[in-house]
């Protein structure tokens, strides 16, 4: 009886580590991959919530003065994702300020009044806005939004 014993405990002692070793090489695997996986969604979050603050922390003011047939300045710049602010300030007449690429529309203005508009400069290139009563955009009454 001794003999079958010990045969059983060297059976029991024989076995190998072999699925154990590849059990913890596959958990430490998954583990990492889950790591960086986590890390880098975190990394895309933090640069997209950035990219957002700077948009709203960057507001670039202009007034735009309308008179007959004329906006001064007729030239304004700012960077892609600025939030753009102009205050449409008439002189005298009755005029507008409209930027299609943008949705921007002020009401008319008649003699002298104010009216600001805001909008986030999403898109490259240069956009004219201009005076959208009867003949006034093309008789003049034009200028250019440029956006970097």
């Amino acid at each position: 009886m001794e003999n079958n014993t010990e045969t059983q405990d060297t059976q029991v002692n024989k076995s190998s580590p072999i699925p154990i070793i590849v059990i913890v090489t596959l958990l430490l695997i998954i583990g990492v991959g889950l790591y960086y996986n986590n890390k880098t969604a975190k990394s895309e979050v933090m640069e997209k919530s950035t990219s957002e603050e700077a948009m709203v922390e960057s507001t670039k003011k202009f007034t735009i003065t309308s008179a007959n047939f004329s906006f001064s300045p007729n030239l304004i710049k700012v960077k892609k994702g600025d939030k753009v602010m102009i205050t449409l300030s008439n002189k005298e007449g009755f005029h507008d300020l409209k930027i299609d690429e943008f949705a921007v529309t002020t009401q008319k203005l008649k003699d002298v009044a104010t009216e600001t508009v805001e909008f986030v400069a999403d898109k490259v290139g240069t956009f004219e806005y201009y005076c959208s009563i009867g003949t006034h955009r093309v008789q003049g009454m034009v200028g250019k939004l440029v956006v970097e």
